[in-house]
């Protein structure tokens, strides 16, 4: 992975193993692009995925390695995470 201008990789496509997307697409009942952007989110370390999809926000809600926010929220936590 190659580094990116903040200090977290940049994910590098052939890295990122096509299963991990299938997986989630089919456990969570979201379309494959979808499944696939999380999925980069996963690799890279993010914390937070940020969509205004109400159908993915629904549908990954369960999922425990990433928070999917509205845009709304994430500004919400990232003042939060700046406050402490």
């Amino acid at each position: 992975m190659a580094s990116g201008i903040c200090s977290r990789p940049v994910v590098d496509a052939k890295y990122l193993k096509a299963d991990h997307a299938n997986l989630l697409a089919t456990t969570y009942g979201i379309k494959s692009f979808d499944a696939l952007h999380v999925a980069c989110a996963v690799a890279a370390g993010a914390e937070l995925f940020v969509t205004t999809d109400d159908f993915v926000l629904r549908k990954m809600k369960p999922f425990t390695l990433l928070k999917t926010v509205t845009p709304i929220e994430a500004l919400s936590i990232l003042e939060q995470w700046y406050e402490t």
